[in-house]
């Protein structure tokens, strides 16, 4: 499994601030959902979702990221 940032509206994976793809080779891969949430959080990144991907794409989970107000 694989945690990377997804930008909910465009559905490209996040690679570097200001920077996304739709190539999971070049996104940027988190060791896990926690440290992806706290990116998120100390980034204040909004409108994404953070994506657990797996070798088989059906298993996918897509959890929304709320920032906090």
């Amino acid at each position: 499994m694989k945690v990377f940032l997804q930008n909910v509206k465009t559905g490209l994976l996040f690679r570097d601030l200001g920077e996304w793809t739709d190539d999971n080779e070049k996104a940027r891969a988190f060791p896990n959902s926690l440290i992806a949430l706290d990116f998120c959080n100390l980034k204040q990144l909004d409108g994404i979702q953070i994506l657990l991907r797996f070798d088989q794409p059906r298993y996918d989970v897509r959890l929304p990221f709320l920032a906090r107000p």
